[in-house]
């Protein structure tokens, strides 16, 4: 047999007593909705301990292998300065050797050469010396014009201005290309 439902509460009650349940089941979410916060910050409290010592460690680690390793960093720095400087050096080296010799090898005998400048990047040269001869001091003049070596040279004329014991001075622009590109030998002497 089926029951009725015996309504004996009056309704004031009623909704004092549905008012009293609701604050009741929002207590106890709120209690559960706290207890879960509560479980949740001592996680991130234990996870941020955790990082914050693993982040310390790293960090030791990392200090450790610096300091291990900065002396060769350093030296590793130092030959890198020194290859710059080495290239610069490289680049503006000019074979100058083998023209000396060429330029030896046309300086006839009778000339003595006691005073050579070179200003490289005017590409100049001023050759002071002696001949014991104006023919010797002509004959030098000659190869030097002839030998590839010097583009201009200027002579004045007062080296020729006594026959025997000149003392000479004369300049000459220097031909890039000489220095870069070999030069034939000189006549022998």
């Amino acid at each position: 047999m089926p029951m009725a439902p015996l309504n004996l509460l009056d309704p004031s009650h009623r909704h004092a007593l549905a008012r009293e349940r609701f604050m009741l089941l929002a207590k106890d979410v709120t209690a559960v909705t706290l207890g879960a916060v509560a479980f949740i910050a001592m996680l991130l409290t234990i996870s941020k301990a955790l990082l914050a010592r693993d982040l310390q460690d790293t960090a030791e680690r990392t200090t450790i292998l610096t300091n291990r390793h900065q002396p060769v960093q350093q030296a590793i720095r130092t030959l890198n300065d020194d290859l710059r400087g080495i290239a610069l050096i490289a680049d503006e080296y000019t074979p100058w050797s083998r023209w000396f010799t060429q330029f030896a090898s046309h300086v006839p005998s009778g000339n003595q050469i006691y005073e050579l400048g070179i200003n490289r990047t005017a590409r100049t040269l001023a050759i002071k010396g002696r001949s014991r001869h104006r023919d010797d001091l002509l004959k030098f003049k000659e190869r030097l014009e002839s030998s590839g070596l010097v583009d201009e040279l200027q002579f004045p004329l007062s080296n020729l201005l006594l026959r025997e014991n000149i003392d000479f001075e004369f300049t000459a622009v220097l031909n890039p290309y000489a220095l870069l590109a070999p030069i034939p030998p000189s006549p022998s002497l």
